[in-house]
């Protein structure tokens, strides 16, 4: 299921798509999704594991995709969603019913330089910073480029006391709202040398989200 490289890509030159509803895939480096094309990565089951997954990364310009509704996706070390590419990244988890979980070792970077790099959590588990995650934290929005996580259903784990970082050197947004919630091991950063927004609440008086700091 992977190159010689140990890599596997979704999108390089032509069209990608790769579903997954059942069974086990390991990718021993890196599972690169819309590099200079289209990369569509479908989850609704099974088990995905990879030591990186990048969603638009490498300075191509390449969109990419990647929903998870069911089954569990692993990294042993990072989920980035946008990063230096130029197309949009986007990054959609939900529970269809069998819940999903999404677990990255290291750090979730969210942004890219055309500031179209969005996560978006409706249902499941969220959990960040398991081995540690990176010196500015096992979250980091608003990175290389404007990114933005809404969470309005799901439920997210940032376990690094490194903190959970919004606008590193871009503008970086968090919204939680509905039902959501997000839990953090250490401190919350809003603005280090970017612009960081985070929203609590819908502004109705209609949500029951929760968001702790340690």
């Amino acid at each position: 299921t992977t190159g010689s490289d140990g890599n596997m890509t979704v999108g390089d030159a032509g069209t990608g798509t790769l579903t997954v509803n059942s069974g086990s895939l390991s990718v021993d480096n890196t599972l690169q999704i819309g590099v200079n094309a289209t990369g569509t990565v479908t989850q609704t089951g099974g088990s995905v594991t990879a030591g990186v997954v990048d969603l638009s990364v490498p300075g191509g310009s390449g969109s990419s995709s990647y929903s998870i509704s069911g089954g569990s996706l692993t990294t042993t070390a990072d989920l980035n969603v946008g990063g230096a590419g130029a197309g949009p990244a986007t990054f959609t988890q939900s529970d269809s019913g069998a819940g999903s979980q999404v677990n990255v070792d290291g750090t979730l970077r969210v942004g890219n330089v055309n500031g179209n790099a969005t996560y978006t959590l409706t249902g499941g588990t969220l959990n960040t910073g398991t081995s540690g995650g990176s010196s500015i934290g096992d979250v980091v929005i608003g990175i290389s480029g404007a990114g933005e996580l809404d969470n309005s259903g799901g439920t997210q784990i940032s376990n690094s006391i490194d903190g959970f970082t919004l606008g590193w050197d871009s503008t970086g947004t968090y919204k939680l709202t509905g039902t959501g919630s997000l839990s953090g091991a250490g401190n919350e950063n809003i603005g280090e040398f970017g612009a960081g927004v985070l929203q609590q609440g819908d502004g109705a008086g209609t949500t029951s989200n929760t968001g702790t700091s340690s």
